[in-house]
């Protein structure tokens, strides 16, 4: 949310950054950082709904609030360890005999030969297709699990299939993407750009529909989504109820205000 609007900027300003080359490593660096850290915590995510659902008798001793907490603690630990490199590199330069200024986008052929390819190619196969193993191992044998029990739990295996669908389509093109785009096997890479970015753009969705995916998928924040909307519902209502009643009804009993109180309450 921090760092779309500097984007947004970028490319209505015809690719061209202004914000100075400093901010473009930390915009670079926190939109990566953004998509690979939610990578990790979906990968977190599936890991705990495995042993909840095929391990259940161990989810007593791993599912514990320090578990939680250091998982956490050492996703946010990686992430910005795999980001160093783009903060500590340059990322904004300057077309030639043009005053457009790229950030991130084309960068000197030397640094993407030697920089930039193994570090994405590293990134992909680490912050990548390792937690993308791990998800199809947790999903599929969540799959099986719930397939092989009651028919009860067809909806539960849809939601399933669906986590992991959103998982793929989301993320699978914009990390195949970063590798052709900063690949120097491709003589053309300049045509991948487009594609590149709607892949980008792709990947970023996925924090949006995570949220309502799992509000299906997980019944106590479904029961705790509906206790905050109905908290807020509530205190509207009294607040509005109780400024008509000071406009308009100024002459009510202390009996009749507490009983008004009560039926709001309830």
């Amino acid at each position: 949310m921090v760092v779309l609007p500097f984007r947004i900027a970028y490319h209505f300003q015809g690719n061209n950054w202004i914000f100075g080359e400093v901010t473009c490593r930390f915009v670079s660096a926190l939109f990566y950082g953004n998509m690979y850290g939610s990578i990790l915590c979906l990968m977190l995510i599936s890991i705990d709904r495995y042993i909840t659902l095929v391990h259940p008798l161990s989810a007593k001793v791993f599912r514990s609030r320090k578990n939680s907490i250091c998982m956490s603690l050492a996703v946010w630990a990686v992430v910005i360890g795999a980001m160093l490199p783009l903060l500590l590199t340059r990322q904004a330069y300057t077309v030639a005999n043009s005053t457009i200024t790229l950030c991130h986008d084309a960068l000197p052929q030397m640094d993407q030969e030697k920089v930039f390819f193994p570090y994405f190619t590293s990134l992909f196969a680490v912050a990548f297709v390792i937690p993308l193993c791990v998800i199809l191992f947790c999903y599929g044998s969540i799959l099986w699990t719930l397939v092989s029990s009651d028919k009860r739990y067809i909806h539960a295996v849809k939601v399933t299939a669906l986590v992991l669908v959103v998982f793929i389509v989301c993320f699978l093109p914009s990390n195949i993407m970063l590798l052709l785009h900063y690949s120097s096997l491709l003589e053309n890479s300049e045509e991948l750009y487009f594609p590149y970015m709607i892949s980008l753009a792709l990947s970023t969705f996925n924090s949006s529909l995570d949220p309502f995916i799992y509000y299906y998928v997980s019944e106590d924040f479904r029961a705790k989504a509906t206790k905050l909307f109905a908290c807020c519902r509530d205190n509207n209502y009294y607040k509005a109820g109780s400024s008509s009643s000071s406009k308009h009804h100024s002459s009510m009993s202390s009996n009749t205000r507490i009983s008004t109180l009560n039926t709001v309450n309830h």
